[in-house]
């Protein structure tokens, strides 16, 4: 009989402070792309704002 397969990967964000513990095994592309316009259309403002 086969052993069911354990997950080795280390997650993606691992924070623990004191008794509180954040474990984040993957970021989400959506997450990514919405920070990514934010700052873009952040910094665009900024630079050609002036």
């Amino acid at each position: 009989m086969k052993t069911p397969r354990t997950s080795t990967r280390r997650p993606f964000l691992d924070i623990r402070i004191g008794g509180a513990h954040l474990k984040v095994q993957r970021f989400p592309w959506w997450l990514a792309l919405v920070i990514t316009n934010v700052v873009s259309a952040f910094a665009g403002n900024t630079w050609l704002g002036q």
